[in-house]
């Protein structure tokens, strides 16, 4: 029910002032990642569903990347419908909801349904368990070494550049 709420909420934030949005968020990462901090989430999530509201950038939830090409939906809805509608046509790639979870990689996290993957709570705790899981693989030993992890568990320039773009924002 909590977890109800929280998305009901989140929807009805995205229509008010940027800071009530960033309150709503700060409650579901911190509800979501308590080993993770905040700003390393908003980082990615911003980086990975970036988009703008008055010139400013931010994460939207209804975000796809379908076959390197990303698509900004205006609904939970219209996402759902979308991200169907690609991996039934054989998209090769997919990015789902605010981290841009792979889903070739990850779609079992999401029990194989999008509509948990659009889930913004769920999204924003499978972005956590990758990022602890890379402490678990013991090959990174900071935060940008975890967010280089989030991008390409194989560490290499590509991982590492990755991060520094995030880092950037």
């Amino acid at each position: 029910m909590k977890r109800l709420i929280n998305i009901l909420l989140f929807v009805l934030v995205v229509c008010n002032s940027r800071n009530t949005f960033a309150n709503t968020l700060n409650e579901i990462i911190e509800g979501e990642c308590v080993s993770v901090p905040v700003w390393v989430i908003k980082k990615i999530i911003t980086h990975e569903s970036k988009s703008f509201k008055n010139g400013e950038p931010q994460p939207w939830p209804w975000t796809l990347n379908i076959d390197g090409k990303g698509w900004y939906y205006r609904t939970y809805n219209e996402a759902l419908v979308a991200a169907t509608f690609a991996f039934e046509n054989g998209a090769d790639r997919l990015g789902v909801g605010f981290g841009q979870i792979e889903w070739k990689w990850h779609s079992k996290r999401f029990e194989g349904s999008f509509a948990k993957a659009l889930n913004p709570t769920k999204n924003i705790k499978v972005v956590c368990e990758i990022l602890r899981e890379s402490w678990q693989s013991k090959k990174v030993n900071s935060w940008e070494d975890a967010i280089a992890y989030y991008h390409r568990p194989v560490m290499d320039k590509k991982a590492r550049l990755y991060a520094e773009i995030v880092l950037s924002l």
